[in-house]
């Protein structure tokens, strides 16, 4: 996002001619995507005040420019790439702003929910994640119904041949109704 808004807002800056456009766009999109609540009113006052300088006109124009751009990336960019990538169940962020702010206050409980979403999203990539297999059956036992290492032709046991999960399921069915 701040590198949308950068590029968005240098490209603005160019066109209206206002000096420093480069540093005042990359100045836009960092500081209002990481400064929370006020980061866009921060933000924005620097360019309006160099295009100020330039014509009064220039900097209606950046101030108009500004506020369509926030209302475009609040009501559209931000929900699209939020719903991509910020996946955080409410009781855990919840959980987060309380912990936050009991830790480092304001600051914290404004840092939580990014915090927490850059930790889920560095887990989610890096951290291996094992699917534990459920028996079938009340048994409780292993895939398949006897005993663990025990199998029959078909069923993808050690004596059987290897047909996957789905051997498995079908000599468990065969095993259930020959047992009946």
């Amino acid at each position: 996002m701040a590198l949308v808004s950068a590029v968005a807002h240098y490209v603005f800056l160019v066109l209206m001619d206002i000096p420093y456009a480069a540093a005042l766009g990359v100045w836009v999109g960092v500081v209002s995507q990481f400064v929370p609540t006020v980061g866009t009113y921060i933000a924005g006052a620097l360019p309006l005040l160099i295009a100020f300088t330039v014509d009064p006109w220039s900097a209606l124009w950046v101030l108009v420019f500004i506020v369509l751009y926030q209302q475009f990336e609040n009501y559209v960019l931000q929900p699209r790439i939020t719903a991509r990538t910020v996946d955080i169940h409410p009781a855990v962020a919840f959980g987060t702003v309380i912990a936050g702010t009991a830790l480092f206050g304001a600051v914290g409980a404004l840092v939580a929910i990014p915090a927490t979403a850059t930790l889920q999203g560095f887990l989610s990539a890096y951290v291996k994640r094992y699917d534990v297999p459920r028996a079938e059956g009340a048994g409780g036992g292993a895939p398949g119904g006897g005993e663990p290492g025990r199998g029959e032709a078909g069923d993808g046991g050690p004596e059987g041949g290897s047909r996957g999960g789905a051997g498995r399921r079908k000599g468990f069915l065969r095993r259930s109704r020959r047992h009946r």
